[in-house]
């Protein structure tokens, strides 16, 4: 990665993020609903990392607004993922 680039800590910071719900998906496996949204989290969060890395220092205005646009969606999307993994959990216990 070139930490030169203007995107370099958002990169870095979903990839620790990946990492970290990885991490503790692998520990959750007691519960259904927990590990399936763990999944999915790091599924939509190597979909964000993707993105992340194909924006160049040198995006054309449209480009870069539809990346943002497809960015925020993820965002929105793992929240609501993660909003029914604790429900479920809850509903779990």
């Amino acid at each position: 990665m070139n930490t030169a680039h203007p995107r370099f800590f958002q990169r870095l910071q979903t990839l620790g993020a990946v990492l970290f719900v990885a991490g503790l998906t692998t520990h959750t496996g007691r519960y259904q609903s927990l590990f399936t949204a763990g999944i999915l989290l790091t599924l939509v969060l190597l979909i964000r990392l993707s993105i992340e890395l194909s924006i160049g220092e040198r995006e054309p205005e449209q480009t870069l607004e539809r990346k943002m646009k497809q960015l925020s969606f993820l965002n929105q999307f793992s929240m609501l993922i993660a909003m029914f993994g604790v429900v479920g959990f809850m509903r779990e216990q």
